[in-house]
């Protein structure tokens, strides 16, 4: 029992001018109850608080305030601020050495048009596990872990009555206020393979301003929005952090009451049957002292979620990948044996002239009807090329010491294919008879689908499974909803995708699973803890000399702003020249190297991947980008890595600057000596020595040529 809610109920009753006695009689109990609740004995349930809300004329939330008559809308900030970040109550957050408690959030929901806060105070806690029972068996439990400057927490309610529940709307996993008035927001673009993908969006907000965002279509990260933001004023940061693959929306509003944070399901009003259970959008909330550091800890939670698949300080595979050369888009030259077991092992002794690589990538070529893309998506039996499956592939991988990843788009069905043909009473349509969703919403569905891609990882061999969806859902989840259920099939939809991932894990202990819809359209909190994504954006499928688009630049783009929130993301690299390649590997590459051309260039290939594995190890450090994202091609684009006493810079003169000069510091340089490796764009290295003090200062690096670039490493001496 809470003594902060005895004394708020003792100090309300006495401003109401009552007795112990007279408070009783108007909610119809015993003298001796009201003084076991100020004496912090026992406390009141959700119903018997909202009845002495009304007999004391006070709102419920106000009973929790941290400070004396602060009402509804400053408690939801101070409540969870205080619980979450331990804070000292007042205006503010509580110094940096005050350690979180876990488990206090607010959020709620609108339940047969009443409003009903999840407040802490008013939930039964059960191990890691807070829960709320309502009058009629409906229940709202919020599973919570700590994490390292705030909490992570994941709704659900579920109806254990034994008829239908009431109507629930309004459903928000997540909602503050904070005290302040005037706060910097920052996101992200979606993605949409375009200039605009992923690029930074900042905006100053005050009383009166207001932000509304959500992705486009049903992906969780699809053009309009980007479920990750931070909130700076101050020295203080809050980000915030969506786990939801499908449609949330959050909003954050300015008032003269401070700036208020919504995150949940838009437009969802629906009601559960007796035994029926859903999951709402998982909420990330770190605080900190500055916004590098906040999003730092983003990363390390991500990481310590993935470590079961990719293990601390593990990089992700560089593979080859050249089908978006050979088989589709523009800029295909078709390779008649791509799609064929001998097409596939003359791209393993490929690899093997090149040296550096990890993984064989076979992708949309493998199964049947693939040549008449989509028309073969979600068959999972082979095409002619592969008369024996996948296996002799893998083999051949395996044999010389790869791994074979496959591609799979097991969401998206057309007409004609196995699925399709199997159960059609599986699938989700809107007008036309060609496209379908399979219906992620069914349990039933779930395990035919668990079934059908175990059988055929483990027959084929496969060693990473890689799932792509190229369709926008909101519509088929929205035309499939009941009456009076709207959001419920999307609800059901995300919990099976959830769990197929994590059964499929199961199955295949330690495999990766490679996200990707239509690239990187589906980067939320709860697909980042369960995958990597190594191709991020589809502008990965265009080569920039045959498409004439500037990928380089927008692949530049991409890594400075995603690298400041997920740690594992790579694309499409075209082309084995520095330029190219230094901005759209990572840590990883994802290489479309045209192999099969007799002119082509292993021994580039060679340095570039030699290279790229000298370097990886800095990724798993902490990441500083240096300058701003832009399109402006007459600028230099700068990012860095620091682990522990070195790191690596990566600096891209691009092709209209006119500088060929650029001061590069290392302001956290500890003293000491430091070999430095001035690694240049034909891969020639000048060796300098430098201290301390000196890289703080910084060194001048030199590009002769535009659209060229340079990397700086620098390894502390012992």
């Amino acid at each position: 029992m809470s003594a902060q809610l005895g004394e708020k109920i003792k100090e309300f009753r006495v401003s109401a001018g009552l007795t112990q006695q007279q408070l009783a009689d108007m909610l119809c109990i015993s003298r001796q109850a009201v003084s076991n609740w100020e004496n912090a004995k026992t406390e009141p349930d959700v119903g018997m608080l909202s009845k002495m809300s009304e007999a004391l004329h006070k709102k419920v939330e106000s009973f929790f305030a941290t400070v004396s008559g602060q009402e509804a809308a400053q408690y939801s900030c101070m409540n969870f601020i205080d619980g979450l970040i331990a804070g000292s109550g007042g205006t503010g957050f509580a110094g940096a050495a005050d350690m979180p408690e876990p488990g206090r959030y607010e959020g709620g929901i609108t339940y047969n048009g009443a409003c009903v806060r999840l407040i802490p105070e008013l939930m039964q806690r059960y191990g890691e596990t807070l829960r709320m029972e309502l009058p009629d068996g409906l229940a709202v439990t919020a599973e919570y872990e700590r994490a390292e400057g705030g909490v992570y927490f994941l709704p659900r309610i579920k109806n254990n009555g034994t008829s239908d529940s009431g109507q629930i709307s309004g459903v928000r996993s997540l909602d503050i206020l904070l005290p302040e008035k005037s706060v910097e927001y920052y996101t992200l673009h979606g993605d949409n393979a375009d200039q605009n993908s992923f690029m930074p969006l900042y905006e100053n907000l005050g009383p009166g301003d207001s932000v509304l965002a959500e992705p486009c279509g049903g992906r969780s990260s699809d053009e309009t929005g980007f479920p990750f933001f931070t909130l700076t004023y101050g020295s203080e940061t809050v980000l915030v952090a969506i786990g939801w693959s499908g449609q949330w929306r959050y909003e954050i509003s300015v008032t003269d009451a401070g700036t208020r944070v919504t995150a949940g399901l838009p437009d969802a009003d629906f009601y559960l049957h007796a035994g029926e259970e859903v999951r709402l959008p998982s909420i990330l909330v770190l605080r900190g002292a500055d916004r590098t550091r906040v999003l730092r800890g983003l990363k390390a939670f991500i990481r310590k979620k993935t470590q079961a698949f990719q293990p601390a300080g593990k990089p992700l595979p560089v593979c080859m990948q050249p089908f978006d050369r050979y088989c589709w888009g523009s800029s295909a030259a078709p390779v008649s044996d791509f799609a064929t077991v001998a097409g596939q092992k003359r791209l393993v002794d490929a690899m093997n002239r090149c040296g550096g690589f990890d993984v064989l990538w076979v992708d949309a070529c493998w199964f049947k009807d693939a040549n008449t893309f989509p028309a073969g998506v979600c068959n999972f039996s082979c095409a002619p090329g592969f008369p024996e499956g996948l296996g002799p592939v893998a083999d051949y991988a395996h044999q010389n010491g790869y791994k074979l990843m496959v591609w799979f788009e097991p969401e998206r069905i057309c007409a004609g294919s196995e699925v399709w043909q199997e159960h059609p009473d599986y699938l989700l349509k809107l007008d036309d008879d060609f496209n379908f969703i399979l219906d992620l919403s069914r349990p039933e569905v779930v395990d035919y689908l668990l079934g059908k891609l175990t059988d055929t990882i483990r027959n084929n061999k496969i060693d990473i499974y890689r799932q792509d969806f190229n369709a926008r859902p909101l519509a088929f989840w929205n035309r499939a909803d009941e009456p009076g259920r709207r959001g419920i099939t999307q609800m059901h939809y995300i919990d099976g995708l959830y769990t197929l991932w994590d059964r499929l894990r199961e199955a295949f202990p330690g495999i990766m699973i490679d996200n990707c819809a239509s690239g990187g359209r589906r980067i939320d909190l709860e697909t980042a803890i369960r995958s990597v994504n190594m191709w991020r954006s589809d502008m990965g499928c265009m080569d920039e000399k045959t498409s004439g688009r500037h990928t380089s630049i927008w692949k530049q783009n991409v890594t400075l702003s995603l690298s400041r929130f997920i740690p594992y993301h790579c694309t499409g690299a075209w082309v084995p020249d520095a330029y190219d390649f230094r901005g759209g590997s990572t840590d990883g590459a994802a290489c479309a190297f045209d192999v099969f051309n007799p002119d082509f260039d292993f021994e580039a290939a060679g340095a570039a991947l030699e290279e790229l594995r000298k370097l990886r190890k800095y990724w798993s450090g902490d990441f500083y980008p240096v300058t701003k994202p832009t399109t402006d091609e007459s600028v230099w684009c700068i990012y860095r890595f620091a682990l522990e006493d070195s790191g690596a810079v990566y600096c891209f003169r691009r092709p209209e600057s006119m500088n060929p000069e650029m001061l590069v510091s290392i302001p956290d340089a500890p003293d000491g000596q430091y070999r430095v490796l001035l690694r240049h764009e034909d891969r020639s290295i000048t060796e300098l020595s430098a201290s301390g003090q000196e890289l703080r200062a910084g060194i001048t690096v030199t590009v002769p040529q535009p659209r060229a670039s340079l990397i700086m490493e620098y390894i502390r001496q012992h």
